[in-house]
């Protein structure tokens, strides 16, 4: 059960007002979600069997040796420093 109190907590940590019917709206809603989640918990999957299996999806970083994508990125710079982009200072010390 989501309370008032709990409410006012949560517009205090993403720092938003809201009007005591909107507040009561969210409570209501936020109650009824924990509700169905609680129901799901609830529920006996035991005898379900996964139908995926976990695989390793990322794959190993190679290092390119070609330079030519740097030079056709480089190619239309309006002014560069070796393989860098130059551009304006936009933070001063």
């Amino acid at each position: 059960m989501i309370t008032t109190e709990n409410m006012l907590y949560l517009e205090n940590l993403v720092k938003v007002r809201l009007d005591a019917e909107t507040r009561e709206k969210y409570r209501l809603q936020m109650g009824s979600i924990l509700d169905y989640v609680q129901e799901i918990t609830s529920l006996d999957l035991g005898d379900v069997i996964p139908d995926h299996t976990h695989k390793n999806i990322y794959k190993n970083d190679i290092v390119d040796q070609d330079t030519d994508h740097i030079k056709r990125a480089l190619a239309n710079a309006p002014d560069k420093i070796g393989n860098l982009y130059k551009v304006a200072q936009v933070i001063k010390q």
